[in-house]
């Protein structure tokens, strides 16, 4: 993080764009922070804000309830303007919500690492993380990580069940981005190409050496892919048959639980 702003007066308050831009920026930080929570002087300093200048911006989203302030750790955190707003429009933050006792179960059964995922246009976004008790934990994803479509299991059971014409254009969209995670465009044709196969996706052992996942995607009434459900483990713990038990599990609650309203 940078230096926190702190010396002199702070600079009068910004107007129109530059605060809606602020207040995002702000939202964000606190999304990066993740369920823990965040401080105001960390806040300022990672979007590069006077402290004042944050409280009083942090002071207005508060007000519309879209965060809250531990009263005991003085630690930001979305408030529950944010979620209704969410549940209104049946977005992601409800879609945490509809899926949280299922990735509960899912740790507790499996106790290993589990993720919730949402597509947002060519990326996949890490919506929730539950962690099993299994000592050896992949925390390959914090909550808000992003990555192109097609990295990693959750990421890959996004795109795999896609249409093809989708597919192929979201793979033509992250052509670059691909290369960061040491994979080509063809690499994760190939991989969609597995995941259809076999019904599900699976990583194994590409992203993180040594530790495996696989994915299922979970659908709308109108059958859109909008989110997957992804367990993740050492290479030990993902190997069949214990891989088509912990893909099983996944698919049950999958199941359960959709289709998913539009």
């Amino acid at each position: 993080m940078g230096k926190v702003p702190t010396g002199g007066e702070p600079a009068a308050p910004p107007t129109g764009a530059q605060s809606i831009r602020r207040a995002v920026a702000i939202m964000r930080a606190i999304a990066a922070a993740g369920t823990s929570g965040a401080r105001l002087t960390d806040l300022a300093a990672e979007i590069g804000l006077h402290v004042a200048t944050a409280h009083r911006l942090l002071g207005a989203l508060a007000r519309e309830g879209l965060v809250e302030q531990d009263p005991a750790s003085k630690l930001y955190r979305f408030g529950p303007g944010l979620f209704s707003l969410s549940a209104a429009a049946r977005r992601p933050l409800s879609i945490q919500e509809h899926f949280r006792s299922a990735l509960v179960r899912l740790a507790e059964e499996t106790e290993d690492t589990v993720y919730l995922s949402i597509r947002s246009g060519a990326e996949a976004i890490c919506l929730a993380r539950k962690e099993g008790a299994f000592p050896i934990r992949t925390l390959t994803l914090e909550v808000g990580s992003r990555r192109p479509l097609g990295v990693g299991a959750g990421s890959l059971a996004l795109l795999a069940f896609l249409p093809d014409d989708e597919v192929e254009r979201v793979i033509r969209t992250n052509g670059r981005a691909y290369t960061a995670f040491g994979v080509r465009s063809e690499d994760i044709r190939a991989f969609v190409a597995t995941s259809r196969r076999l019904g599900y996706a699976l990583n194994d052992d590409r992203i993180l050496r040594g530790m495996s996942a696989v994915g299922l995607p979970a659908r709308t009434i109108a059958g859109r892919v909008v989110a997957a459900v992804s367990v993740a483990a050492i290479n030990a713990r993902m190997r069949p048959p214990r891989r088509e038990w912990i893909v099983e599990r996944v698919r049950a609650e999958v199941d359960r639980l959709t289709p998913l309203p539009e």
